[in-house]
């Protein structure tokens, strides 16, 4: 796509933040260095992971993660959602955000698996929530290894914010609308959105998390490990939050919501010892931070 059309949907996007109040702070910026050069690469299509999801502001706020003006965004929504009767106008203002990728929840195509595939060869990055539900505990679903290549690459990301959702988990159309009044215009307060960029991983890097397990035995053990890479990025978050200095308390602890996320993220890191370790010693994790996130203290959600 041209620059131009690449403008209009950062030009929606960045109108749909401001018409809430939402600044995004974008935090690991270094660590998708290479994304740029990925995108450009014919043979290479960066996969923009998120390990949490909680509304569909999560679409625009991608955008503020891409340095690069000449990426495309283009995000995989389940066709069930945004397909027929009132669900039709999710299609569309997904549409204006960037391009959607739709699959199928009850059995994607291979039509579809090479419609994402394509994107590779189109200066494109493809953003998959791995949890595909907006509720920030869902634990993460498997298929990421099913789209992507080779050669491709995954980028993950945690995004959370200080403010409850803008259009909640679950909620119906006539509910999007009465939030969306209530949030711009009744009840309107700024807000910020935490977008922090984890270090990629190679498609290599993920079949080697099966430590040499096969078929099912071997996807369960790289879905096993994404949590827990998932739980220490959201306290990383948490930790990089803080540096911000933006309140004397952590911003992300005046959202209630983020609580229980913070709290399983925590017990994952205590209680899978074995894999936290494999982790560590592969330099997927930095000693020190662990020290820290099991040092934190969160109390509890009774």
């Amino acid at each position: 796509m041209s620059n131009r059309e690449i403008e209009k949907y950062r030009g929606f996007s960045e109108w749909f933040l401001k018409m809430f109040a939402i600044e995004v702070v974008v935090l690991g910026q270094e660590n998708w260095d290479g994304l740029a050069e990925d995108a450009h690469n014919e043979g290479v299509m960066p996969v923009l992971a998120g390990m949490t999801h909680k509304d569909y502001v999560d679409g625009p706020v991608l955008w503020s993660a891409l340095s690069d003006e000449e990426i495309m965004l283009r995000v995989v929504v389940m066709r069930e959602g945004f397909s027929g009767g009132f669900k039709e106008i999710r299609n569309v203002v997904s549409n204006k955000v960037a391009p959607s990728l739709q699959l199928s929840r009850n059995g994607t195509g291979l039509e579809e698996l090479k419609s994402i595939q394509a994107q590779g060869e189109k200066d494109s990055a493809v953003a998959l929530f791995l949890s595909g539900n907006r509720k920030l505990t869902s634990p993460l679903k498997g298929g990421i290894t099913s789209i992507m290549r080779g050669q491709d690459q995954m980028y993950p990301f945690v995004n959370l914010a200080d403010h409850s959702p803008v259009f909640l988990s679950e909620s119906t159309m006539w509910q999007n609308t009465k939030q969306l009044v209530n949030r711009a215009v009744l009840n309107r307060v700024n807000s910020h959105e935490f977008l922090y960029l984890m270090k990629p991983l190679f498609r290599q890097d993920i079949d080697e998390l099966a430590e040499g397990k096969k078929g099912k035995v071997g996807r369960e053990e790289i879905l096993q490990k994404l949590e827990v890479i998932r739980a220490y990025g959201i306290l990383k978050t948490f930790i990089e939050v803080a540096k911000t200095g933006l309140a004397a308390c952590n911003p992300l602890l005046h959202n209630p919501d983020n609580l229980p996320l913070l709290i399983k993220s925590q017990q994952v890191i205590f209680s899978d010892a074995k894999r936290v370790e494999w982790l560590l010693a592969h330099g997927y994790f930095n000693e020190s931070d662990l020290k820290i996130m099991l040092a934190l203290a969160f109390g509890t959600t009774n």
